[in-house]
Formats: C-alpha cells, sequence, structure tokens
C-alpha cells in the first residue's frame, strides 16, 4: 500500500495505492483515517493499469495531521503527516510516500515511487 497527499498546507486531495494487486483483482474496499479516526464511508478502490487506487476530494486536514489508508483484506497501512510548506506559487505540492507494515509500522523510511 502506498499513500500520497497531495495539496497545499492544510487542503489536501489523498490517494489510496496498491502497487502489486493480483491480476485476478479488480477493485477492493479502503479506508481513509485522520489522527487515527475514520474519515467518511469505505470507498472502492478500482483497478487503473497495473494498481488499484482511490483519491478522495481534497478536503481541510490542517497541518501535522496523520493521514492513513488500509485496504480491506490486507495487512499493511500507508500513512503520511500534512505538512505547512508556506505560500509558494506552485498550488500542488506532493508530499513524500512512504511503505507502512502492519500496525503503522514503518517499513521503509525512504520515498516511494507509487
Amino acid at each position: 500500500m502506498c499513500i500520497r497527499v497531495e495539496g497545499r498546507n492544510h487542503w489536501n486531495q489523498v490517494t489510496a495505492i496498491w502497487t502489486n494487486p493480483p491480476k485476478s483483482v479488480k477493485k477492493r474496499t479502503v479506508w481513509l483515517t485522520q489522527d487515527g479516526n475514520r474519515v467518511g464511508k469505505a470507498q472502492m478502490a478500482r483497478r487503473k493499469g497495473k494498481t488499484l487506487s482511490y483519491t478522495w476530494s481534497g478536503f481541510d486536514q490542517g497541518t501535522g495531521a496523520k493521514m492513513c489508508v488500509r485496504c480491506k483484506d490486507i495487512d499493511r497501512v500507508a500513512c503520511d503527516k500534512t505538512k505547512y510548506i508556506g505560500n509558494r506559487t506552485s498550488f500542488w505540492q506532493r508530499s513524500v510516500r512512504h511503505s507502512w507494515g502492519a500496525r503503522g509500522t514503518p517499513q521503509s523510511r525512504e520515498p516511494m515511487q507509487c
């Protein structure tokens, strides 16, 4: 599982990405949490090429919020924190993505290509 947080400061879109689903999997339920609390209802990630993904519309999460995504039947969680980046001219800022293991333990602190 990967997470992509795109936006500026406190207003972001969050995308859940399953990078290596079996070919037979066409869709899967995903959840979004903010600081450990579920945001809205579960959504359906759908296949896009070799991955499954779902993007939540942009909303105000505040800065320093821990955003996590989880996919049904997969024992992995992907998390990232919203960041204050100041007043830049570019509206979209892509954050660093991390791979997280079961129960939110870090697998790698290196940026991932999702």
